[in-house]
């Protein structure tokens, strides 16, 4: 009797691990269905950026606004990373409604 139920937990306990071991099939599925929303959501952002006409760049032109006080937010004179930085100036009427420009040193 005492071999019988030992017999039968170690079958349980193989059972429960081969189980554990399966490779569930509704995984993949869900995998397709979230690859295909990311597609269908780039598109929408590509759509959406074209429509606005935004403009991406790496920094602000020269006479620009939206520096946010950092010189380094503005695009340097000559080369890219090498050229003259510009600096970020306040020209706003006053320090509490601050509106920074890119301009010349």
């Amino acid at each position: 009797m005492m071999a019988a139920r030992h017999v039968l937990a170690i079958f349980a306990l193989a059972g429960m691990f081969v189980l554990s071991m399966q490779y569930p099939a509704y995984e993949e599925k869900d995998r397709a269905e979230k690859m295909a929303f990311l597609r269908d959501y780039i598109k929408y952002l590509q759509m959406r950026d074209q429509h606005e006409n935004v403009v991406k760049r790496g920094c602000i032109q020269l006479g620009e606004f939206g520096c946010e006080g950092n010189n380094a937010n503005c695009c340097r004179s000559g080369g890219k990373y090498t050229g003259t930085m510009r600096r970020c100036v306040n020209v706003g009427l006053s320090f509490s409604a601050p509106e920074y420009q890119c301009q010349e040193n």
